[in-house]
């Protein structure tokens, strides 16, 4: 319920002119949003030192992802590719190209629909 109500006062908040809409999230909440939003936070003010964040893309099988590179190098950061896979959420994939993870990180298998 608290959901509905944050995306009730998200539309409030457009339809009244603002440009910029504040979302307080608690511990334990997340906001999902596309990609290409325009966004930004607040310093971390918690005990812990870090925020998760979690991004995911859609992509078909045949586009090759993050091709001939082990490392993301952007915005003044370089970032390893050791631990990226692909996951397959639907049919199959023949791309050769990609790496595809079939476990998570805590060694979970990936269940294909």
């Amino acid at each position: 319920m608290a959901f509905l109500v944050m995306i009730i006062e998200i539309c409030k908040s457009i339809l009244s002119g603002n440009q910029a809409v504040s979302l307080v999230m608690k511990a334990g909440q997340c906001v999902i949003f596309w990609s290409t939003l325009m966004h930004a936070s607040y310093p971390n003010t918690s005990e812990k030192h870090y925020r998760m964040g979690f991004a995911t893309r859609y992509a078909p099988s045949y586009v090759d992802i993050y091709p001939n590179t082990d490392h993301v190098y952007e915005y003044g950061g370089n970032i390893p590719l050791d631990k990226f896979g692909c996951v397959i959420v639907s049919g199959q994939s023949r791309n050769t190209n990609n790496r595809i993870a079939s476990h998570n990180l805590l060694d979970q298998p990936f269940i294909p629909l």
